[in-house]
């Protein structure tokens, strides 16, 4: 998302929607480390069903880039308005965070890893 944007609003844009997206990482390992490895810890059921979704989330993703895999990307700079900063770093940020895989991938790492 970060590469394309870059390459269709310009580089400043891809670099603070990029942020936006650490940033998102940064509040899921957060809230992995701060309780959500034991809540999957005590509901086994509900990491299990994270997964699924995830998975499936990915699936329907891969779904849509094989649909659309023919439609060139719009490399028409004239008719594209850069976003602003912050309005680039809002989409990274709101993508991420709706983002079920790295609260999956955190918390699987930290239950694992991290002491009690």
């Amino acid at each position: 998302m970060a590469a394309r944007t870059g390459v269709t609003e310009g580089l400043r844009t891809g670099a603070f929607l990029a942020m936006g997206i650490g940033i998102g990482g940064v509040i899921w390992a957060t809230a992995a480390l701060f309780g959500l490895a034991l809540v999957f810890e005590v509901a086994p059921s509900l990491l299990w069903s994270l997964k699924i979704l995830g998975g499936l989330y990915l699936i329907y993703m891969a779904w849509g880039m094989w649909r659309h895999a023919n439609t060139p990307l719009d490399m028409n700079r004239e008719t594209r308005t850069p976003r602003s900063a912050a309005s680039a770093f809002r989409l990274g940020l709101w993508t991420q965070l709706a983002n079920l895989k790295p609260a999956v991938l955190f918390s699987a790492i930290f239950v694992g890893t991290v002491p009690p």
